[in-house]
């Protein structure tokens, strides 16, 4: 039985889980960039008019 269940043997898949959070952070950086780029050149009052 024991030698049976050997081909069950399982192993963690780092490389995928790292690719799968540095994308994650990546598409959340490129995702952020744009619309911090337009408020940060408007002014404050502006930026809050355009919230309202």
């Amino acid at each position: 039985m024991k030698n049976e269940a050997t081909y069950l043997a399982w192993k963690v898949p780092w490389q995928y889980i790292s690719f799968a959070w540095i994308g994650s952070i990546l598409i959340g950086v490129i995702s952020t960039y744009s619309p911090l780029k337009r408020i940060s050149s408007m002014t404050i009052i502006d930026a809050i008019r355009t919230v309202e």
